[in-house]
């Protein structure tokens, strides 16, 4: 993983900080940025834009219906993206504008609703999925650290991990 020495406090950096301007015309729902790429939906179906900021050069990654994008909130290259009940980390490549899938992490039963790194912890994450799970994960090893089941009745709407603290916001569902 690539070293960033300037690491961001406790959120992620959606700025994008380039000496170019940059033609926003193409890039419809951004779903996540960092100083150096922007990962947007392609107007072709089912495909993300990988847009490499200071070049402007574009790679595409296949996607499914409902997912998640997020860069990691230390590593400028590191990604994850959900795929129905299961998270890829990937890295985009130093010398060229290629992506690698790093690894797969499996171990929910249905749609991750949330996915989350770490903003202390860089080999930390956490999922939420609708079997009403929330799972810790170090991607690096993969294992699951820890497993919380929830009541039936609730549903997460956010989750933060801040060191041994995990914090996750609580809805009630309303049952008809």
């Amino acid at each position: 993983m690539e070293d960033n020495q300037n690491k961001p406090k406790y959120n992620q950096n959606f700025s994008i900080d380039c000496d170019q301007s940059m033609d926003t015309t193409d890039i419809s729902a951004i779903k996540a940025a960092n100083n150096k790429y922007v990962i947007s939906v392609s107007p072709e179906a089912f495909y993300l834009d990988i847009l490499q900021v200071k070049t402007e050069k574009f790679i595409k990654i296949k996607y499914s219906r409902n997912f998640i994008v997020k860069f990691h909130p230390y590593y400028n290259r590191i990604f994850l993206l959900t795929e129905k009940d299961n998270v890829g980390i990937y890295e985009i490549k130093k010398d060229k504008l290629e992506y690698e899938k790093i690894i797969t992490i499996t171990g929910h039963n249905q749609e991750i609703k949330i996915a989350e790194f770490s903003k202390i912890n860089d080999k930390i994450m956490a999922t939420y999925s609708l079997d009403n799970n929330i799972k810790i994960w170090n991607f690096e090893e993969p294992f699951s650290i820890c497993n919380i089941q929830l009541s039936n009745l609730i549903t997460i709407s956010n989750i933060q991990i801040y060191k041994n603290l995990i914090f996750y916001l609580e809805q009630e569902k309303i049952l008809s």
